[in-house]
């Protein structure tokens, strides 16, 4: 059996550098408000280390001088103020990625524009960005939401692992009937736009594919959704300890596709579960695909009072390492 799996599988850089930054804690009173990903392994070895999963950072057991740890996922600009307002130790754990849009729909809210995020809304990243324009955003989830907004100025960014493929397919129906000027960020992680294109790699030229991650990790669910529309037999891993080595023992070819919140560990216990195998990795860069190209949005040179000024997509995730604290902020598309 030959196991296929993508060179960005496993952790993204933002994660490593949320896990690094919670060794590097000492002793004393710690809290972290919600899961730190959405992946249970790790949340348990976070339990383990004595820090406390709470809420909400009104939480009676916290007092001044305590430690709180801010989830990957980021939380909305009120935590903060409270945060400081109570006297607490913050360890922002919040991906650069994340906190890059949560600059960007702050500042265009300042400037009088409405904001929209493409994204689940129920999802803890998309909470804490709206924290961050006044709770005042339009939370969209299909083309109808973003064409129902009406507005003079409006922004648009989506959520760091919403599928490319569905986010171009938005854009390009967007009417943009009833806005003016729009603002559009592809503000999707490049590690999470990597991994759906090896995702597709690897289901297309695999009879059967595992994908392992946690229950509630969203950008696992895009992975399993890429594909599940490119292969007959696809199966979803909560947990090694859930990996049925039955399912797929009969196929030749079978991929196994990481989310970017599980542990390397996790795939090699599965791995550990079959029998006679040759892994082989899967990168963009060595298999002959064509390339998606950014999507271009335009409008001719007359402008009427219906007709919107639109400003191209601009993808704003650069390549970031996994040292640094900052991700590239892009420029205001004009």
């Amino acid at each position: 059996m030959i196991v296929y799996t993508g060179k960005n599988n496993g952790f993204c850089f933002g994660v490593k550098r949320a896990i690094n930054s919670i060794r590097e804690l000492k002793s004393g009173n710690r809290f972290i408000i919600g899961e730190l990903i959405h992946n249970q392994y790790v949340n348990n070895r976070i339990g383990e280390l004595g820090i406390v999963k709470i809420d909400d950072i009104t939480d009676p057991r916290v007092k001044r001088g305590d430690t709180v740890i801010i989830r990957t996922h980021g939380e909305p600009k009120s935590t903060y103020d409270k945060a400081k307002e109570l006297g607490l130790n913050v360890v922002d754990c919040t991906c650069p990625f994340v906190t890059d849009i949560h600059q960007k729909v702050q500042s265009y809210r300042q400037n009088g524009y409405e904001i929209a995020i493409i994204g689940s809304a129920d999802h803890p990243e998309i909470v804490g960005i709206n924290g961050w324009c006044d709770f005042a955003a339009h939370i969209c989830e299909n083309v109808e939401d973003l064409n129902k907004i009406k507005a003079e100025k409006l922004c648009i960014v989506v959520q760091t692992t919403f599928s490319t493929e569905k986010f171009d397919q938005i854009i390009k129906k967007f009417t943009r009937n009833n806005v003016k000027t729009v603002d559009i960020f592809k503000t999707i992680c490049y590690t999470t736009t990597e991994r759906q294109k090896e995702a597709e790699i690897i289901s297309e030229r695999c009879q059967a594919v595992l994908v392992v991650g946690g229950e509630n990790s969203n950008n696992t669910k895009k992975l399993f959704d890429t594909c599940k529309s490119r292969c007959k037999n696809v199966f979803r891993v909560i947990s090694p300890k859930d990996f049925n080595y039955e399912i797929i023992k009969n196929f030749n070819k079978v991929g196994i596709v990481l989310g970017a919140s599980t542990p390397d560990v996790q795939f090699r216990e599965v791995m550990s579960g079959m029998a006679n195998t040759t892994e082989e990795v899967i990168t963009t860069e060595t298999v002959n695909v064509s390339e998606e190209k950014d999507v271009q949005t335009s409008v001719p040179a007359v402008e009427t009072a219906e007709t919107p000024v639109v400003a191209e997509v601009k993808d704003v995730t650069e390549e970031a390492s996994a040292e640094s604290d900052q991700v590239g902020n892009g420029s205001r598309v004009q």
